[in-house]
């Protein structure tokens, strides 16, 4: 998801800052889930079901893992399910997520399963979607004590109740006594080394929006990634690219 920074001063509010969490259409998620199903299925059972597929006459199907689909590779996909499914038994570990899948009654394919957990997922959504998406807090360690569970997930030791909701959520605009102009906004978007599928889909809509781009990297990963100089040039057909080399990662 995409963090949205603005200057924000509530001088009648005893809080400091606010955020308001705007989530994806429901279309957009269940269209998600269904795409991280396909690849977690094929991803943890592609050897249990092989002998299955070669008794087949038919063609085989293109694999949901290769490197044109939506979904990320198996490990975010699985992710995905952890979080929104947190403290299920079922996706405690690999394990536990096999042998789930594997009590299906549709084999290979497993709808019956991925039909259970959109109904599930929806359920959820539909909560949230009724709650109030607004939060304040007076220091930046509440807040994002608050918003963990809808930015990058909640450390395992946390037992608050609910479902880490990241996957659902779109945006997140923070607002705060920032050092910016009230005209200008700073966008944090996921960094090149952490894009996973979802990741680059939700930066490619965000792209449109931008004035202009700046890409902080480390320098060494500047020099040797082949890639960079025509990500940039793409990028900076519509808007103005800054580069930032750095000596860390970031």
């Amino acid at each position: 998801m995409i963090l949205e920074y603005h200057h924000w001063i509530d001088h009648d509010s005893h809080f400091k800052y606010r955020a308001i969490i705007s989530l994806l259409p429901w279309d957009s998620v269940q269209k998600r889930i269904e795409t991280f199903f396909e690849h977690w299925n094929h991803g943890l059972l592609s050897h249990e079901d092989e002998s299955e597929r070669e008794d087949e006459d038919e063609h085989p199907s293109p694999d949901p893992a290769g490197p044109d689909s939506p979904g990320a590779d198996t490990e975010t996909a699985a992710g995905v399910f952890q979080a929104l499914f947190r403290g299920d038994p079922s996706f405690e570990d690999e394990e536990t997520m096999k042998e789930y899948l594997l009590s299906s009654e549709w084999s290979p394919v497993r709808h019956d399963i991925r039909d259970r957990l959109i109904k599930r997922a929806r359920d959820m959504y539909d909560e949230l979607d009724c709650q109030d998406t607004s939060i304040y807090k007076r220091t930046t360690e509440e807040l994002w004590h608050e918003l963990a569970r809808f930015t990058h997930g909640r450390s395992a030791d946390d037992s608050r109740r609910g479902c880490d909701a990241w996957p659902f959520v779109e945006v997140v605009k923070i607002g705060g006594p920032f050092a910016l102009s009230e005209h200008i906004v700073i966008a944090d978007t996921p960094g090149r080394n952490d894009l996973n599928r979802l990741a680059r889909a939700s930066v490619d809509d965000y792209l449109p929006s931008c004035s202009s781009v700046i890409i902080a990297h480390n320098i060494s990963r500047i020099i040797s990634d082949t890639s960079l100089p025509n990500q940039i040039e793409k990028i900076q057909q519509h808007r103005p690219v800054t580069v930032v080399a750095t000596f860390s990662e970031v």
